[in-house]
Order: structure tokens, then sequence, then C-alpha cells
């Protein structure tokens, strides 16, 4: 069997008096070419046909969860892009000519074993991978798994074709087939590297996740707010910019927005930070209209409607989503935390809940932390599947299930603290609020040290 001729096409560039390729490929070329692997590459063995040496020892083991995401985002991402580069070795020996114009244009062919192996290694996993990935194994490995699903669902609505001929399996693969076309021809660009060493391939992938800057989730979360597009993140975020900025509102100037650490933010906030950060809050949100991150994502390109349609208890801001009831939403958790506010009180009558010294904003009990906040969303949670929906909006009516938890030592002047400010408080204040409200027989959470 012989394997058509592969030939790519690149630019050399220079950085530092250091050389690459750079070129632009569709990804159905990208996998004729490299695949992802769990080994690296050692060398190549001279005496064997220069076959790869690679072992086990020395492994790059996938994070599941993020090629699932990954897989997501290209199928239901509309707006899916990879501007960083794919980094890729090239060994010398699989170049059977190289041919640069005085421009810098380079034109690699590239030996046959390359496809054949590539080819060997769909049929049964077992080909050798000539042109390995030093940087970006987890995209390739997503991409992969996006096509296959897509694959996938294209045979399984033929075989329903087959069995019923209903119109609604015709238009499934049709809609299937333009997204596998789109994937196929999804461009991406790829750094060449031609026999770089071991030591030198590690130089390069530590040089790009080393220094690469970690996004903030603030900002991540506030960029939602600048589309037009309808989604559950920016409502969640809308949410929270409401209840920050509105004067009576139990989390005003409460929340640490991106931002806030600007000249306006600290005028604003009169140089105090607050503790609960606006990423933390917009999840929480978030995560009552949408099951998880990798749901919340797809769903982020669905239809109001859609979200409807699955409604549940479990995610009881899902169905005010699905109706376009924002503002039922927002009423909720001021209402519910005003009861917070309300009840919980030290021996002066003031709400614990408030920040005394508000330029420190230091929180001195467990309501003023994150921690407490989790916990107190746990139990509305709870309270939710129980109230009437023309109470869900009823200060007075949370105020009546937390009184029965309002003698909880919340100030916990004890030594060791009751209520530390840890996670593993969490599910311990959550604990002792549910059994104050419902007695012995609340589903208690393990505490866990």
């Amino acid at each position: 069997m012989k394997a058509n001729r592969l030939t790519l096409f690149a630019q050399r560039v220079r950085q530092n008096n250091q050389e690459f390729l750079l070129g632009i490929f569709k990804i159905a070329d990208i996998l004729k070419f490299t695949r992802y692997t769990e080994y690296t590459i050692l060398g190549f063995d001279e005496e064997n046909d220069n076959k790869p040496i690679t072992k086990g020892e020395v492994q790059r083991k996938l994070n599941s969860s993020k090629v699932e995401s990954i897989a997501d985002f290209l199928i239901h991402d509309p707006l899916a892009i990879f501007p960083t580069n794919l980094v890729v070795a090239i060994p010398g020996h699989v170049i059977d000519e190289f041919i640069e114009d005085e421009f810098g244009h380079v034109e690699l062919h590239i030996n046959e074993i390359v496809q054949l192996e590539i080819e060997k290694y769909e049929r049964s996993n077992k080909g050798d991978i000539y042109l390995s990935i030093i940087d970006g194994q987890h995209r390739i490995r997503g991409i992969e798994v996006a096509i296959q699903r897509t694959k996938n669902i294209i045979k399984d609505n033929e075989r329903s074709v087959r069995e019923t001929n209903h119109k609604k399996y015709t238009d499934e693969i049709l809609k299937q087939r333009k997204i596998l076309k789109n994937l196929e021809n999804f461009e991406l660009s790829v750094s060449f590297f031609v026999d770089p060493v071991l030591e030198y391939q590690a130089m390069i992938f530590s040089t790009i996740n080393r220094t690469q800057t970690k996004v903030s989730p603030d900002l991540v979360y506030s960029l939602f707010g600048l589309t037009k597009e309808d989604s559950p993140q920016k409502t969640a975020l809308n949410i929270v910019n409401t209840l920050n900025g509105r004067e009576g509102s139990p989390f005003y100037k409460r929340i640490r927005l991106a931002g806030s650490g600007s000249k306006e933010g600290k005028e604003f906030y009169k140089g105090g930070n607050p503790v609960l950060s606006q990423a933390t809050m917009v999840k929480s949100i978030l995560f009552l209209i949408c099951k998880n991150n990798r749901d919340a994502d797809i769903e982020r390109h669905k239809t109001r409607k859609y979200l409807l349609e699955s409604s549940n208890s479990e995610l009881p801001f899902r169905l005010y989503y699905g109706k376009n009831n924002d503002e039922k939403i927002l009423r909720i958790i001021y209402a519910y935390f005003s009861a917070v506010r309300k009840v919980f009180l030290d021996e002066n009558g003031d709400p614990f809940w408030d920040f005394h010294d508000i330029d420190k904003r230091k929180p001195i009990n467990i309501l003023q932390t994150t921690i407490g906040y989790e916990s107190l969303l746990m139990i509305l949670k709870l309270i939710l599947l129980e109230v009437s929906e023309e109470e869900k909006d009823d200060i007075e009516k949370y105020v009546g299930y937390l009184e029965k938890a309002k003698n909880l030592d919340i100030k916990d002047n004890n030594n060791p603290k009751k209520y530390p400010f840890a996670n593993k408080t969490k599910n311990k204040f959550y604990n002792d609020l549910g059994r104050k409200i419902w007695g012995t027989h609340f589903a208690l959470k393990p505490e866990t040290d």
C-alpha cells in the first residue's frame, strides 16, 4: 500500500537567533501527519528503520474533562477559534525534500511512512506517530473527539432513517454533516521544529505554558456583559451587578467586581475590597440555571425555550431563565439574603451580615465569608422546593425558616473556632442550619477535614 505524497507548506520564522517553520493547515490535513500520543518520543532507532523510541514512564496524560470541553466548544460554539499555534516536532529523516525560495517560503516533502503509520494508527491505534506534538495535545485530542462524536451521531441517525424514514433524522444528518465539514475545514496555525532534541522540546513547552498569564475569572464573566448575545452567563452577571450596585440590597458594594482595584473601583468601594468575588457569585447563580460548566458552555448558545423545555427542580432558576423572567431570580436572592441580614443579629441587635469596619471589610464571622454565602445558598435551594411561587420573593417567608436557626453561634469566639474560614466549614455550617430548620430528619452532608 502506497500513501499519497504528503507536502507541507510553511514560512521560515526567526526569533532571537532561533528558527522554526510556520504553516496554516486544515484540521483534516493536520490529522494526516500527527495525532495525540501519551508517550514522548525520546529518539529514533537507526538500526530499526528509524522507528520512534518511546518509554512508558515518560508520558503526557490527558485531562479528559478538558478534552471533552474542547470538543463541546468546537461542536456547539459558532464562534469557536484557536488563535494560538500548535507546536510540532519533525524528525529530519522523514523529510525527503526541503525546498525554500528567497522569501523564506518552504516546501517539505514528507516520507510516505508518516502517512502509512497514521493510517495504521486510525485502524488499530498501533501505528507510530513520527511528527509529535510538543504543545497542543489537548486541542488535537479534543478535535479528534469532536469529529468522532459527530460521525457517530450521523451513523445513529442514518440507522434511524433506515428504520423509520422520519424526516427529523434526515434533518439531523444534514445538520451534523455541516458540523463535520466545518470541523474538517477548521484551520490551525502550526509551528514546526525540525529535529529538536528532547531538552529543547521541554524548554519550548515550559516557555509557552510558564509565560502565559492566567485570565481572572472575574474578567472572563465581565466580558459576557459586553456581548449582545443572550446567555445564562450574561443573565447571572447582570443580576450580580444589580445586587452590588443597588442601594438597600444585601449585596450593595459587597461584591468584588473586575476592575475593583482601579481608581474608579477604589472610589466606589471607599478603599475596602469585598471578600465575595464576582466570579464566585456569578457561578453560584449560573449553576442554579445550568448543571455544570460543561452544560453552561453548551447552553450559552441555546435559546431560552430550549432551557425551559428541560427545566427541573435541581436547577431552581432554570425555569425563570427559560421564561425570560430574570427579575424573579433577582428578587429571590434579594429577599432571601435580606432575611439572612434581618434574622442573624448580635447582642446589640446589629446584623452579623454587615461589615462594621467598612474600610477593611475583613470578615469576622462565617456569614461574611464566601463559605458562608455558599452554605446559605445551598439552604435556599431546599427552601425553594417547599414554598409556593407567590412566596419565593417574600422576605418574611424566609425569615420564618431562618429564625429557627437564629441561635447558632455566629459570633464564634471559641478556641478552636467552630466555623473556621476553611472549605471544610461549608458543609458544617450547612448541616447546622439544616438541622435547626428541619430537625433530625435533615439529610446531612459529610464533614471532612
